[in-house]
């Protein structure tokens, strides 16, 4: 498949679905549309983004894939095995170390806007009200809402709502959600700008109605002695987690809705808080009295939004430690069960080969205790074990997709590329999406390239007519002449330049002076005879 062909696909697909982005986006989408780069660009951001390529888009929305027999395609895929390995591991060393499987003290922050500047007031209170009933009833969390209002600074009540949540449950062993929902948008170095309402006009207060979720986030990423989660529900959520920090030996992730530059869908039976809410639902069930990773929860999510995939960054980026999710228990573990008992003082990285792909359950579940044991056996003081990542070697992917450190594929790339890996919809992780945002830039960029070298052999093919039209060029000439074009189109631009350039005056030299010594031959013959 081409580019061309998969832009004329893409654009056969119609379907729309409302969005919380403003009518002045949509239609600058929707003018942009038109364009076959801003479609292949659209495409491409859809993939990496999760979010639908903007095509066809009208005022207030945003379209859909609704493609019958890709949606099958993707229900067919299976989702990664990583986190159910990841979870198998950690399960099975607390169980060899008799370890704490969870935190002593969870405690949720669900932040929204005051209902009267709320876009979305009775919607989101609806939504609120059943995720604040699942973390209290079936999670045994402590959970509390704070409204934003604007009748003072926001920005000034959203950092004290959350230091005072800080400060109040805050523990080496403890957990903090905080949880946003409403508007959002890219605001430039500021990162991710938190509203209320779009249209500010008609809100009578004495500020505006946003604020900045980098600012309230400091003390989370600096003070914090606990791990920390956040979950934001809105419009280019992932903006929070563009700038990474370097931080102390904890776990601090953020679980985005949307990718930087993709919408979301606003509170519904198609947002992310639905998706959200039946999540941990179910993983609740499927991990009885144990807990399951934020890896799985994605996962989760992703298989029920498929289109519009939620993407987890690691804030901290000391090393991949996860945060997990679970049953609070009542009857709580001594304090020496928990990992964080005794501080960290030093660690060991090690690295294992394997001559397979995949290690089984039973493997896993084996290597977890004899790790334990002998460290046990060797008289070590050990905190606790992290699984950190099982990657496995994609010959394929690398004979396929070639990096280049020019940030720029070849021209020949583009069509060598394999096209449905990259526009087929996957679970995405950090890792995954970046990569895939990365390969789509550059697809955009050979496309770009390959269109503007179209146009010079348009300027090609005038010049050579015009040659052609002073019946001067031969058979010779202009077979010499593609030649040379030729191999500048292939990879030599700058010796295939040079040599056309050198053909086209010596083309147009020769040419008039074969017409001039035309006469005198003649006048010679003419002469001897």
């Amino acid at each position: 498949m081409t580019s061309a062909h998969l832009a004329k696909w893409l654009l056969t697909i119609r379907d729309l679905s409302p969005t919380r982005r403003s009518d002045s986006v949509a239609s600058s989408i929707a003018s942009r549309s038109s364009d076959p780069i801003s479609t292949w660009k659209g495409a491409a951001s859809a993939v990496s983004t999760g979010a639908p390529p903007p095509s066809h888009s009208t005022a207030g929305t945003l379209p859909r894939w609704t493609n019958s027999s890709f949606v099958e395609r993707m229900n067919e895929i299976r989702p990664p095995r990583e986190p159910i390995r990841q979870a198998l591991f950690q399960r099975s060393l607390e169980q060899a170390l008799q370890l704490s499987p969870g935190y002593s003290k969870v405690a949720v922050l669900i932040i929204r806007w005051d209902e009267s500047i709320d876009d979305f007031n009775e919607r989101h209170t609806k939504e609120i009200a059943r995720l604040q009933k699942i973390f209290v009833d079936q999670y045994g969390y402590m959970c509390k809402v704070h409204s934003i209002q604007n009748f003072r600074n926001p920005q000034v009540d959203l950092n004290r709502a959350i230091l005072n949540h800080i400060f109040e449950h805050d523990g080496p062993n403890n957990l903090l959600i905080f949880y946003y929902t409403g508007h959002g948008d890219h605001s430039g170095e500021n990162g991710l700008e938190l509203s209320a309402n779009q249209n500010f006009t008609n809100i009578s207060a004495n500020h505006k109605p946003t604020a900045f979720w980098n600012r309230a986030e400091e003390p989370i990423c600096h003070d914090m002695e606990g791990d920390a989660l956040s979950i934001l529900d809105c419009c280019m959520a992932s903006t929070a987690g563009m700038k990474r920090r370097n931080g102390a030996l904890r776990a601090y992730q953020l679980l985005a809705a949307s990718a930087a530059g993709a919408p979301t869908c606003g509170p519904g039976v198609d947002s992310f808080t639905t998706a959200l809410c039946e999540s941990l639902i179910e993983l609740l069930k499927e991990a009885g009295s144990g807990t399951f990773y934020i890896t799985q929860l994605v996962e989760k999510i992703n298989t029920k939004r498929r289109l519009q995939a939620c993407l987890l960054w690691d804030r901290l980026r000391a090393f991949r430690y996860t945060v997990r999710l679970g049953r609070l228990e009542q009857c709580h573990y001594s304090g020496d069960s928990f990992p964080n008992a005794d501080p960290e003082q030093s660690s060991l990285l090690l690295r294992f080969s394997f001559k397979t792909c995949d290690l089984e359950d039973d493997q896993i579940k084996r290597l977890a205790e004899k790790l334990s044991y002998a460290c046990h056996d060797a008289k070590i003081l050990l905190r606790r074990i992290d699984w950190v990542q099982m990657t496995t070697v994609d010959h394929d992917a690398e004979r396929n997709l070639r990096i280049y450190q020019n940030d720029d594929l070849p021209n020949d790339g583009l069509i060598r590329i394999s096209e449905r890996r990259a526009v087929e919809r996957r679970f995405l992780d950090f890792y995954q999406a970046t990569k895939t945002i990365i390969v789509a830039q550059r697809i955009i960029k050979a496309f770009r390239r390959r269109q503007a070298e179209r146009n010079r052999l348009t300027w090609h093919m005038v010049s050579m007519s015009v040659l052609y039209e002073l019946k001067s060029v031969t058979i010779l000439e202009i077979i010499a002449l593609t030649l040379t074009y030729g191999l500048m189109y292939v990879r030599d631009e700058r010796t295939g330049q040079v040599m056309w350039g050198l053909m086209v005056a010596w083309m147009l030299t020769w040419g008039p002076c074969k017409a001039l010594m035309l006469p005198a031959s003649r006048h010679r013959r003419n002469h001897v005879r």
